[in-house]
């Protein structure tokens, strides 16, 4: 409790606060036709400030999966800076859907649309024309 304390004092007196970059979030991952949960979806998370995804889990059977919140200590003038985060859903068979994710504690449902399948094969057993 003491190094508590200490630390909490620390860090008044050093002009820093502790920000919640990012919130906890319960994800649920379904098909976007029949509703049904798609599991084994990867997740992919990327800070308002990052240029790059980062993989941070993926859903189980049920297709959810669960994200903890992220703390960061930052100088006082600067803590009121945009927080949050985006997360990017791919799974196999499905276009990739990116959500962007602010606030505290959320249930996010994120319906994924199966990738069209285009064939660029013609006929194999075409007739041909008989013409004079």
């Amino acid at each position: 409790m003491k190094i508590v304390f200490a630390l909490i004092i620390t860090t008044l007196l050093s002009g820093c606060v502790v920000v919640q970059k990012t919130p906890k979030a319960s994800v649920t991952v379904v098909d976007s036709v029949n509703m049904e949960p798609i599991a084994d979806a990867k997740i992919n998370r990327k800070y308002f400030n990052q240029k790059e995804f980062k993989k941070i889990t993926t859903t189980d059977l049920k297709g959810t999966a669960d994200i903890s919140a992220t703390y960061q200590v930052m100088p006082i003038p600067h803590f009121m800076l945009l927080t949050g985060m985006i997360l990017k859903v791919e799974a196999n068979s499905y276009q990739p859907k990116e959500v962007k994710v602010e606030g505290r504690n959320l249930n996010i449902k994120v319906e994924l649309e199966r990738e069209s399948i285009q064939s660029d094969v013609s006929t194999p057993f075409a007739r041909p024309s008989l013409t004079p």
